[in-house]
């Protein structure tokens, strides 16, 4: 179990669960092929698919999605983990390409431009993205130089860490790294490494302050009790490490022979260690192909870092 700060409180992410086809009443799959796959009780709303694509959309615990399309050419892996809640939302995707958003993140009025084999597009747990922000993998059109006469704008991902505020209209170029509790201000056009802890803004966006901190909540301060709520007893938080142990157990047993759907279960649902699904890469890569799976263990590497901080927060919380 994780806790993550979603609207001002703390809610779990839950328990390991395997993955179920969703009421297919609430998909809108036009010409496309793609598999859709749900795990818990997502809330879906107006879903729908568009394209020549044989990829795959999974759905985690509580995900609430609405007037969300996904326009995929090729074979797209969509994951969207526990808790995230998007909406008017166009996902745009050709080649053999991934986004993932592990836990808790939302955004309303955005788009994903994910093109060109092995682009990929990995966003952490509790980021908060604002209204029309718009993200891209590639330039879509190629640049060369004459000389050489090879292409010098290849495709590049983009990382998001954990708990990152992006404001509105703010652009993200490809190749563009966000490190954790990072603030990007409205309008802001995004390359390269942004620091973390960090406010930026501007043209290019540039670092404004740093050592900062940003919440959910509107406080005067961060040591408001309310910060971090609700308090816990110390018997929830004995239930939460007990809880943890469990799942941590799990996501250390091997992913030798099992199937797609249950290595992506635990990615979602448990703590998996990178170490682990880096010993089992090639089943997970035979399905989706290597670069979907080298994407997914960037993913988990996010949640695992989530992990100790939200432990933290916790124990505070009970103090």
């Amino acid at each position: 179990m994780l806790a993550l700060r979603v609207l001002g409180t703390l809610q779990p992410i839950g328990e390991y669960d395997r993955f179920q086809e969703p009421d297919r009443t609430i998909l809108d799959p036009r010409d496309s092929t793609t598999t859709v796959l749900t795990s818990g009780t997502p809330g879906l709303k107006r879903i729908c698919l568009l394209g020549r694509s044989r990829g795959c959309l999974f759905v985690g615990d509580k995900a609430a999605l609405s007037n969300v399309l996904i326009n995929s050419d090729g074979f797209g892996v969509v994951v969207l983990g526990p808790n995230v809640q998007l909406s008017d939302i166009v996902i745009q995707m050709s080649g053999r390409t991934a986004l993932v958003i592990t836990s808790g993140t939302t955004m309303a009025l955005g788009n994903f431009l994910v093109q060109e084999n092995g682009s990929h597009i990995v966003i952490g747990d509790d980021c908060m993205f604002s209204n029309n922000v718009a993200m891209r993998t590639s330039d879509s059109h190629g640049i060369f130089d004459r000389a050489t006469r090879r292409r010098i704008n290849p495709a590049r991902p983009i990382i998001v860490h954990n708990h990152v505020w992006v404001g509105r209209h703010a652009m993200m170029n490809k190749g563009t790294v966000i490190e954790s509790d990072a603030v990007v201000g409205q309008g802001a056009l995004v390359s390269g490494r942004l620091k973390g802890s960090a406010i930026h803004a501007g043209h290019p966006a540039k670092p404004l302050r740093e050592n900062i901190w940003w919440d959910r909540t509107s406080f005067d301060s961060m040591d408001h009790p309310l910060v971090v709520t609700p308090a816990l007893s110390r018997e929830q938080v004995w239930d939460h490490r007990n809880t943890v142990s469990r799942i941590q157990a799990l996501g250390a047993e091997p992913l030798a022979g099992c199937s797609l759907l249950e290595a992506l279960s635990r990615i979602l649902s448990t703590d998996m260690q990178p170490a682990v699904l880096q010993q089992h890469h090639a089943a997970v890569a035979a399905e989706l192909g290597p670069d979907a799976a080298a994407m997914l263990l960037e993913a988990a590497a996010l949640r695992a870092a989530a992990h100790h901080r939200s432990d933290e927060a916790m124990l505070s919380a009970a103090e």
